[in-house]
Order: structure tokens, then C-alpha cells, then sequence
């Protein structure tokens, strides 16, 4: 409602006239507590509204108690170090205590307090502004359990699928083992190390306390132990170089990336480095300024063919790689200067 001048004027005039009554009028049609103590925190006055919190009738069941007396025993110390505080002008905010009713039930509630001095800045009476938060704390409460319980069942989640992928890799296992032609028999290792990667995401997740994200640089280290330790003694001659700042990544990212490096990692102990020839494979991983990812695979060994064209390249691995790129919506270029290395932009 828009006054115009002269009622503007009107109402002036009425607050001036009245203006002891106006604010108690202010303060009675709040719907925050207002409780006045001296500075030994003797409460001095109370709005009808605290009455309302506390369960009392009359203003009388509250003037002149310590204002300790309706805070709970554990919550005590802090509230006399927050009336320090604010004895020596210090603006309390957002304090949370947990109070005494009449009937000695309880309520959280959350306050606000400040000095108020004289004019010639003489300390006189501090001021408690009270809210009643034990309905919000209450569905914080619920909010906290019901994500703790998304949080127990995603681990639970991740923990299942963690074991079922491992019994993947045990038929896996089993399967090569029995088969006599080495090529089949490299096609069944090939999907162990594609599975194991997963398997490794699944795992740190079962244990993260975040579970929307896992520590991407960790799990590179790992993953690389893994293949080069796959792939057995005859790489020890292949030195793992890694350069990986922490961070984290996403399950989804991470599930891609992870099986772009076991292939081009594998690709890398298979062929780069024949007949004992000796060298290093190298991983780097980091955030652009531009706020995109740019993960690095590098070799030193023999390069790849003249005719090799990472576009229409018919292997099953290269065109796996591609098919994840895709998927993060990536670049990928290929560099032959001294070896290979594969430059991976999303």
C-alpha cells in the first residue's frame, strides 16, 4: 500500500505521540523472541512470544532468572562466552543452543545477541533475539539420514559390482587358461585388463567418502601398476613415468578415461618395445586454463607404422579408444616425434 504525503505525515505524528507504545507493538507482532537481561544476564524483560517458547503464562516466571537457567547444561559454557562476547561490543549471530521450557522440555533455537548502551556508551542491558529452528533441525536431521542411507546403498552399490566384475574376471581366467590358441587366449586377457580397469573405479568408490567422485590420480597409479604388472617380468625393462596432479574425477569420466589409458598403456607393452628393447611410457593428466581436461599417453619406443591412420584404423582397441573419446565428447591427435604419444582434449 502506497501513502501518499499527508498520511505519511499522519503516521509520524502517531508513532512520535506513541511511540512507546508502538514498538511494543513492533516487538509483540514479531514472530522472533526478544529477551532484555542486565549484564549479570538477569533477564529484565521478555516479549509475549517468549513466553510462547518457554510454555509460561506470565512474564513474571522469567524476570529475574539467569538466563542460564533455561539453557541446557552442555550448551552453558558457550553462552556465557558468546554474552562476553557481546559485553565487550561484539554482535553475536547465529548461535544455536538447545533450551529449557517450563515443563523442562526442550527447543533449539538460534540467537542473536547485542549491547545496548547509554549515550555516553556506558554498557546498560543486552539484547537476545530468539528463533525457534527445532523444526528445521528436525528435517536437517532427516535430510542428513536419508543421504547417509543413499550414501550406504551406493557404496553397498559399487561394493557388488566391484564383486561381480571380479567373478567376471575369474571365468575370464579360467577360460583362457583352458584354451591352447595363444591369439583367443590374448583376446580373454585383453577383456580382463578392460574389466579390472572398472573394477578398480568400483573398488575406490566402495571406500570413498564422496561417492559422485573418485581420486582420478590415484586410481592412475594403480591402474598402471596393475597393466604393467600383467603384462610380467619381460617389461621391467619399461620404465612408468607419471605425472598426475591430485584430483577427481566423476565415475562416469572416470570409467572412460580409465579405458582409454588400458588400451593405449597395453597397446604401448605390446608393441613399442620389441625384442628387449628397453624405454618408458608415460601418463599425464591435468586441467587446461580453459577449464578442460587434457590427458597425455607417451612412448619411446619404435613409433608407429607410416600408413597408421588413427581415423580409419581397424584394430579393436584404436577403435575402442575413438568410441570413448567420442563419448566425452573429446579430441583426440596423435604425435610421432620420437615414439608416439596420444593427446586426449574434452
Amino acid at each position: 500500500m502506497n501513502l501518499n504525503e499527508e498520511e505519511k505525515f499522519a503516521l509520524k505524528e502517531e508513532m512520535d505521540m506513541n511511540s512507546g507504545n508502538f514498538f511494543r507493538k513492533l516487538i509483540e507482532s514479531s514472530p522472533d523472541a526478544l529477551i532484555i537481561t542486565d549484564l549479570e544476564r538477569r533477564i529484565i524483560f521478555v516479549s509475549q512470544r517468549t513466553l510462547f517458547l518457554f510454555s509460561c503464562e506470565k512474564q513474571e516466571e522469567l524476570i529475574g532468572r539467569n538466563i542460564l537457567d533455561f539453557v541446557k547444561e552442555e550448551d552453558r559454557p558457550r553462552t556465557v562466552e558468546d554474552f562476553k562476547k557481546a559485553l565487550q561490543g561484539e554482535l553475536v549471530l547465529n548461535s544455536e543452543y538447545t533450551f529449557l521450557k517450563k515443563n523442562r522440555t526442550t527447543f533449539k533455537g538460534e540467537v542473536a545477541i547485542a549491547l545496548t548502551t547509554e549515550s555516553g556508551g556506558k554498557p546498560m542491558a543486552l539484547n537476545m533475539v530468539l528463533r525457534d529452528i527445532s523444526r528445521l533441525k528436525e528435517k536437517e536431521e532427516e535430510i542428513k539420514r536419508l543421504l547417509e542411507e543413499k550414501d550406504a546403498l551406493l557404496r553397498e552399490g559399487h561394493h557388488r559390482m566391484k564383486n561381480n566384475m571380479q567373478v567376471i574376471l575369474s571365468l575370464l581366467g579360467l577360460q583362457a587358461g583352458k584354451t591352447k590358441n595363444e591369439k583367443i587366449r590374448e583376446v580373454f586377457r585383453a577383456i580382463q585388463r578392460r574389466v579390472k580397469s572398472m573394477v578398480l573405479i568400483h573398488e575406490k568408490l566402495s571406500h570413498s567418502k564422496d561417492m559422485s567422485k573418485i581420486d582420478f590420480s590415484d586410481y592412475l597409479r594403480r591402474l598402471a601398476a596393475y597393466l604393467f604388472s600383467a603384462y610380467g617380468k619381460e617389461k621391467s625393462r619399461v620404465k612408468m613415468e607419471l605425472a598426475v596432479n591430485e584430483f577427481s574425477l566423476d565415475i562416469d569420466r572416470a570409467i572412460l578415461c580409465g579405458l582409454i589409458v588400458n588400451e593405449l598403456v597395453s597397446n604401448s607393452l605390446k608393441y613399442a618395445f620389441p625384442n628387449g628393447k628397453g624405454g618408458a611410457i608415460s601418463i599425464q593428466m591435468s586441467e587446461e586454463l580453459d577449464g578442460r581436461w587434457r590427458l597425455v599417453v607417451r612412448d619411446n619406443g619404435v613409433g608407429l607404422g607410416r600408413d597408421f591412420d588413427v581415423a580409419n584404423e581397424e584394430t579393436l582397441g584404436m577403435q575402442l579408444v575413438m568410441a570413448l573419446v567420442k563419448q566425452l565428447n573429446g579430441h583426440l591427435e596423435v604425435r610421432r616425434e620420437e615414439g608416439t604419444e596420444f593427446i586426449i582434449t574434452f
